[in-house]
């Protein structure tokens, strides 16, 4: 199913704030990392794109923005990976989940309870959870190039 679908069923609105062009890895941290700029205590990312798009490259410009030196890695068998930073980071993958109330057996509601920024990959298996959030929806084009198009929730908006 696609996100955006999955969201406007839900009954939220998407605002395209940001469209970039990445070249290279390298190039989808650091934009990811401008953007994490304006992220607050509370702010969840959702990332979506297909196996192998950069979603992991995106959340690590995250986690290096609020000065973590930890290794970034996808927590696809772990589900959930913590960051120490300020804030701290909480990146979660939701791919192997197959049921939205495996959710809540992992805890996810005493996580989003603590002072952090939370990413997660593959939202959309417990999409009716999130209200107030930013969409990370990474394409690829050709080779390392990538389209980033960033989306902020509205929720009981309208699409523009």
């Amino acid at each position: 199913m696609e996100i955006e679908r999955i969201i406007k069923d839900s009954g939220i609105s998407l605002n395209e704030i940001a469209v970039f062009e990445s070249a290279s890895p390298e190039e989808t941290r650091a934009m990811a990392s401008g953007f994490a700029e304006r992220l607050q205590l509370g702010d969840i990312v959702l990332l979506t794109g297909e196996l192998g798009t950069g979603k992991t490259e995106f959340a690590r410009g995250i986690v290096s923005r609020f000065g973590s030196e930890s290794d970034v890695s996808s927590p696809s068998y772990k589900l959930i990976n913590r960051y120490k930073g300020a804030p701290p980071v909480y990146h979660m993958d939701f791919y192997r989940i197959k049921q939205s109330g495996e959710i809540f057996d992992i805890g996810v509601e005493e996580i989003f309870a603590e002072k952090a920024v939370f990413i997660v990959e593959w939202p959309e298996i417990g999409i009716e959870f999130f209200r107030d959030f930013y969409l990370v929806r990474i394409n690829a084009s050709s080779g390392d190039d990538r389209e980033i198009r960033i989306f902020e929730s509205v929720p009981g908006g309208s699409d523009e």
